[in-house]
């Protein structure tokens, strides 16, 4: 059995904890991207636009979020 360099184990270690620091900073953003097209959606539709731009569209969620018009409901 061949022992491994420490150099190469203190990269890969390097590599595995920028990666994971990585991992959870992009997630935070992310999230913190949902709640804001949450908020500038409208209002009936905001729980619709957080799940859309959390699960799939990301930065461009804000954007469509801020499009997005209040439904018309017909006057009873």
């Amino acid at each position: 059995m061949a022992t491994q360099d420490p150099r190469i184990q203190q990269l890969l270690d390097l590599l595995a904890g920028s990666f994971l620091y990585f991992a959870a900073v992009t997630f935070v953003v992310w999230l913190l991207i949902a709640l804001l097209a949450a908020v500038v959606a409208p209002d009936d539709r905001a729980s619709h636009f957080f799940w859309c731009t959390f699960l799939l569209l990301g930065p461009v969620g804000v954007a469509i979020a801020l499009l997005a018009q209040p439904r018309q409901y017909p006057e009873v």
